[in-house]
């Protein structure tokens, strides 16, 4: 057991490492990076100082600047872990590697797992680069020292959900090929009613009882309180709730997955695309 976990540590390493020279081997995308960074952090500064949203019915314990500062570096992990998995089956079909790599000895799910490594890492990444240059440039706390572990915490229960959400993009990708809904809507969801730029409460209560399902919002909820040194009372209750509940869907995605390849095996639509 412990020699397997060994492997499979270095297998994800390796493609951390993999991934990580090919990025920076892209020196514009590299600087495009920062300079987006940059861009966003000031125009919303300068966007915060017009909207008029100081009620505490919408928005607790956060101006609107730090508010969507969390809205948006979550909004960009989302995007880039929960797309991974997808966008590297669909790799494996336009390559043609697909049925070698599906019938290898190793285990295909790890395999996609460890892809999304450097999405997680890029996304922490960002999160604190947002972070730093709000602070840089606005002199604006986004979150204090003492609950830099508590934050890892966070992200890695939502990373453990994106992971699980990706397998199942993954499984409608092996199925029918072109195409993925499963985690475009998921992005919409997250963009428009998690709370990432707009408060829910401004929303018809159908919405903002709809909107208890997003695990983004709970993460936001959750992330939000770690501006302050004093969190909310029910804070771990609510982070082991969302941990479970992150840890079913990781669950569920595994199984549609390997599902899902043997469907295409049977019908012999794995090499068909």
């Amino acid at each position: 057991m412990i020699l397997l976990i060994k492997n499979y540590s270095k297998i994800f390493l390796e493609t951390l490492v993999k991934d990580f020279k090919i990025f920076i081997s892209y020196k514009l995308a590299s600087f495009s990076f920062l300079f987006l960074i940059v861009a966003n952090v000031f125009l919303f500064f300068y966007f915060s100082m017009i909207v008029n949203i100081n009620d505490d019915s919408y928005i607790i314990n956060s101006n609107y600047f730090v508010y969507v500062i969390y809205g948006i570096s979550v909004t960009e992990f989302t995007i880039l872990c929960i797309n991974r998995i997808p966008s590297e089956i669909r790799n494996f079909q336009l390559t043609g590697v697909i049925e070698n790599i599906f019938n290898s000895n190793s285990s295909i799910i790890f395999v996609l797992i460890s892809s999304t490594a450097f999405p997680l890492f890029l996304g922490v990444f960002k999160m604190f680069l947002y972070f730093l240059i709000a602070k840089l440039m606005f002199d604006v706390d986004i979150i204090i020292y003492e609950n830099i572990y508590r934050y890892f915490v966070i992200i890695l229960i939502y990373y453990l959900f994106l992971i699980g959400f990706g397998m199942i993009g993954g499984a409608y990708t092996i199925l029918f090929k072109k195409g993925n809904p499963v985690t475009s809507i998921y992005i919409f969801l997250t963009a428009g009613f998690a709370e990432t730029f707009i408060p829910i409460n401004v929303f018809p209560n159908v919405l903002i009882h709809l909107s208890n399902f997003i695990p983004t919002k709970k993460i936001l909820g959750l992330l939000r309180q770690l501006e302050n040194k004093v969190l909310n009372s029910g804070f771990f209750d609510e982070l082991l709730i969302i941990g479970v509940y992150n840890s079913l869907i990781f669950i569920f995605g595994v199984v549609l997955l390997n599902y899902a390849i043997k469907v295409a095996k049977n019908n012999g639509s794995l090499i068909h695309y």
